[in-house]
């Protein structure tokens, strides 16, 4: 599972980039109703 394409992109993040990329993932704009973010801090602990 960890050689998925999700974790080999994240893997190529920068911390400030996995910042970013979080806040983005929160922000009004993408969030239409499905809360994401705590699947992406699942995924980002596995994939560091």
């Amino acid at each position: 599972m960890k050689t998925s394409k999700l974790f080999t992109i994240l893997k190529t993040f920068s911390f400030e980039e996995l910042k970013q990329f979080e806040k983005f993932i929160s922000s009004p704009y993408l969030n239409t109703g499905r809360n994401v973010k705590p699947l992406f801090r699942i995924i980002k602990k596995i994939s560091s």
